[in-house]
């Protein structure tokens, strides 16, 4: 079974699977029972969104359990975990892009954790790795390491006595054998550094990066937030495939910084359930105004329709180049920041990567809506005031603001000024006070 504290792997889910499956159902298998006899195995299998967890439950695990080895428990729709109602063993689901992830983790003393996907917060890693500490379990991280995150890649490549690091690679994976010369035309054509990060599971490097995005700088918490903040929505509209939407806050109007408090996909429908599914999503905060991709009209139009308005990003397609500088200058000079929950827009960011053999062209370019939606909220974000005012706290500009509207209740309602309107000699029509 799985024999190291920390095991990293670029292997098939579909084999870990297998093993926890295994060990959710046995009953007296002869590995285990030497490290933990007759207890219930507690199990954490952890992805970066529910829809990645949901897959590896449906697909890399349950079709190796027996029908009576489990049973399943959901809130609001979402899996929460699965139990064997016969011996009391239980997988727990998490993910490790919710910023409630880490206090809700340590609630737990697990024998086994499985992380698919690596993130790139080292936090988490350190949090599940206690989880396991008391029991002297194991922790199984699988990953195609792509992310940009110097603190993880150091935790995982310093050897130490109890740790083990594989590096396998995707044409050891017996399903491509009659098929190596295949998958290889697939990716010939993508820079070497990609090629071998797929391939070997080597470090992706980020000499081509499109975007100067470095989580432990760009990634905070955004504190004292309230849906009461001023928001602004910003959208690439997709009428079949997938959707991006964000969500973007800040404690004022003027505020020198704003915050991405939601990035999500939207699966492509028709457009009134598109705006729909928007709506629902900003129910209850306090929105602004709404920015869309402006090559995409259908979607501003049906919102119209329905009484919702977008402003449209000018000339966006002849300045793509001018819309990621601009990002990047918000990310250098503070304007902008992610709430750790936003993993997937994180995750865009850090590997967005520039083409090496065609001048002007990120890699895989039409995968990245959420990045883009970033794009269109710096190009048409709320300006800020430019005086110390902007690095005041909220609760100073708050008592300020109060002060400011004090004073004006008291001067009282200013008067409107009179006026009518004549005619002179049928020469047309003037305004006299």
């Amino acid at each position: 079974m799985l024999r190291a504290e920390v095991i990293v792997a670029q292997c098939s889910p579909a084999v870990i699977g297998h093993d926890l499956a295994h060990c959710m159902g046995m009953t007296a298998q002869v590995d285990i029972e030497k490290l933990w006899p007759e207890e219930p195995m507690v199990i954490i299998v952890v992805g970066r969104i529910h829809n990645q967890v949901e897959e590896l439950w449906d697909k890399k695990i349950k079709p190796f359990l027996e029908p009576g080895e489990y049973r399943e428990n959901r809130q609001g729709g979402t899996l929460q975990y699965a139990i064997n109602p016969k011996n009391g063993s239980k997988i727990i689901f998490c993910t490790h892009g919710s910023s409630e992830t880490r206090e809700k983790l340590q609630s737990y003393t697990a024998n086994l954790v499985w992380i698919d996907e690596m993130t790139d917060n080292l936090g988490i890693l350190e949090e599940l790795q206690r989880r396991v500490q008391a029991k002297r379990g194991r922790m199984l991280l699988t990953a195609t390491p792509k992310i940009r995150a110097e603190a993880v890649k150091k935790f995982i490549e310093t050897p130490t006595s109890h740790s083990r690091v594989y590096r396998i690679s995707m044409l050891d994976n017996p399903i491509y054998d009659d098929r190596r010369a295949e998958i290889l035309e697939q990716i010939a054509g993508l820079p070497e550094a990609q090629r071998n990060t797929i391939l070997y599971g080597d470090w992706y490097v980020g000499e081509l990066a499109v975007f100067s995005f470095d989580p432990a700088t760009h990634v905070e918490m955004p504190r004292g937030y309230s849906a009461m903040w001023p928001h602004v929505v910003a959208v690439d509209p997709a009428a079949s495939g997938l959707m991006g939407f964000t969500l973007w806050a800040a404690p004022d109007n003027h505020a020198h910084r704003w915050w991405c408090v939601k990035a999500d996909y939207i699966k492509g429908g028709a457009p009134s359930d598109l705006v729909e599914l928007v709506e629902d999503k900003v129910a209850n905060h306090n929105v602004m105004y709404r920015i869309f991709d402006s090559h995409e009209a259908w979607f501003a139009k049906q919102a119209s329709k329905m009484k919702v308005t977008y402003r449209g990003v000018p000339n966006k397609r002849s300045r793509k180049n001018e819309l990621i500088t601009q990002l990047n200058q918000a990310l250098a000079n503070g304007r902008i920041r992610l709430a750790p929950s936003v993993v997937d827009l994180a995750s865009e960011l850090s590997t967005a990567q520039w083409s090496e053999t065609v001048e002007d062209k990120i890699i895989n370019a039409s995968s990245f809506h959420l990045a883009d939606c970033a794009q269109y909220f710096v190009d048409m974000m709320p300006s800020y005031k430019e005086a110390a005012e902007a690095n005041m706290t909220w609760e100073t500009r708050l008592y300020l603001s109060n002060k400011r509207r004090i004073a004006a209740e008291a001067q009282g309602p200013k008067k409107k000024q009179a006026f009518k309107i004549v005619s002179k000699g049928g020469k047309g029509w003037r305004r006299s006070s």
